[in-house]
């Protein structure tokens, strides 16, 4: 579906039709690739989970990240797709359901510029700036939000990328999209809103305990697979 997600599928079909090697990540995407021209390569798993392994050796670059994850329980919240920052109605409102679940919790927001311009124009960012339920951080290094993820009760996103490495984490997540092209721990550890609307979000709130989900030992490195098949 070349709108959804946008404008990624696109890019993905352009640069398909040139690939002489496809490197899918499960069966179902392999599935998908029985039409592609090139030799089509099953790694099991995204690169992400050697990267995810990786990340656990990495110690933690920012302090304030280090003294989050060690202290009071929290949750993560991430908004910064265009589709979703787009309508200011479904902006208003999830912040309200975020705000609602912070006072229970505190509450990691990610702040990327896109996103922080958005809660500016609606004048949003003041007020959760100075209220102390919730703790901000820019976009950070990758290997220290991975940690901050690890770390998290549960995760609110509409990162396709999150949901993967949520995934391999067995972290409660829910995805703020209303479809999604990876399967990746939809009916396991995360919850599609989907057409069901905020009002799945906080169910899912109520109930993010059911969700965990208890990861098995990884199998192989998808990136050794996709090295050992460009030597070859």
């Amino acid at each position: 579906n070349i709108f959804n997600p946008f404008p990624e599928e696109i890019d993905r079909l352009l640069t398909s039709s040139r690939a002489r090697i496809h490197f899918a990540p499960n069966e179902e995407a392999t599935a998908n690739l029985t039409k592609a021209k090139g030799r089509v390569v099953n790694t099991g798993n995204n690169t992400l989970s050697d990267s995810l392994q990786y990340a656990k050796t990495m110690p933690c670059d920012d302090q304030k990240i280090e003294d989050v994850i060690s202290s009071e329980k929290y949750f993560v919240f991430v908004i910064h797709r265009q589709e979703n920052l787009s309508k200011d109605d479904f902006v208003r409102e999830v912040m309200k359901h975020i705000s609602h679940a912070s006072k229970k919790m505190k509450c990691v927001i990610i702040l990327h510029k896109i996103t922080e311009i958005k809660l500016k124009q609606l004048g949003l960012l003041e007020d959760l700036m100075a209220d102390d339920h919730y703790i901000t951080f820019p976009r950070v290094d990758y290997f220290d939000f991975m940690k901050l993820l690890q770390g998290a009760e549960f995760v609110i996103t509409d990162g396709g990328s999150n949901q993967e490495e949520l995934s391999y984490m067995g972290k409660p997540c829910f995805i703020m999209r209303k479809t999604t092209e990876r399967y990746e721990g939809i009916g396991e550890n995360a919850v599609l809103m989907g057409d069901k609307g905020l009002d799945s979000m906080e169910r899912f709130i109520d109930d993010y305990k059911s969700y965990e989900k208890v990861v098995s030992d990884r199998i192989g490195s998808p990136s050794k697979i996709v090295i050992d098949e460009l030597i070859k």
